[in-house]
């Protein structure tokens, strides 16, 4: 390794050491932003809306397609409960 290499290394690793060696928070301030961060989350889930589509292929024992199944739902939160609503469904031969 040459010189330049090692005190960049040593220099990193320093800075490194220096940032994680910062002290904790206090507990009650950690509770606190934890909750707040929660709340948030609830808040940002409550407008989140997907998509979601599947489709299924069966093959026979040849490796050609015997059936398709295919699922299209609709993702969605309701007072921080996950809801999945199926939209349409199709199965073709």
């Amino acid at each position: 390794m040459t010189a330049a290499v090692m005190a960049f290394t040593e220099g990193a690793a320093q800075a490194a050491f220096t940032e994680s060696a910062a002290p904790l928070p206090n507990g009650d301030q950690l509770l606190l932003r934890a909750i707040a961060s929660e709340s948030k989350l609830a808040s940002e889930q409550e407008r989140y809306d997907c998509r979601v589509s599947d489709e299924i292929t069966e093959l026979d024992g040849k490796g050609k397609v015997k059936r398709t199944y295919a699922e299209l739902k609709e993702q969605f939160f309701v007072n921080g409960d996950g809801v999945q609503r199926t939209l349409a469904r199709t199965a073709r031969t």
